[in-house]
């Protein structure tokens, strides 16, 4: 059954990705579209990488098979189901939109 999971997971990345760079490139030349695909692989990679990492850490208390949390560490099982990936995402979101207001907030202290 993980495996099966694994395999929609792919699926639906694969399909995010392949549809915004063909509404992109349909709008756009050659080469800004070839640059946007670029771009958006490896950002899609870098998110993919620091979520799986969260999800890893949090749910058997390892990174890549090394144990980093030590033998008292209770895992967080709902962390290696679908839902883990969707409350990481969701803190991911929360702890963006945290930055960018304290960033505004900044922003407009400094100016007064």
């Amino acid at each position: 059954m993980h495996v099966r999971h694994r395999r929609l997971e792919r699926h639906v990345v694969n399909c995010i990705i392949l549809g915004r760079a063909e509404a992109f490139a349909a709008k756009t030349g050659p080469l800004r579209a070839v640059l946007d695909a670029i771009g958006m692989g490896i950002g899609f990679s870098i998110v993919l990488l620091a979520m799986g990492s969260v999800r890893e850490l949090l749910g058997s208390g390892t990174l890549l098979g090394f144990r980093v949390l030590g033998a008292g560490f209770e895992p967080w099982v709902i962390m290696v189901l679908p839902p883990g990936g969707f409350l990481t995402l969701g803190i991911f979101m929360l702890a963006i939109a945290w930055q960018k207001e304290r960033r505004e907030r900044r922003a407009v202290a400094g100016r007064a």
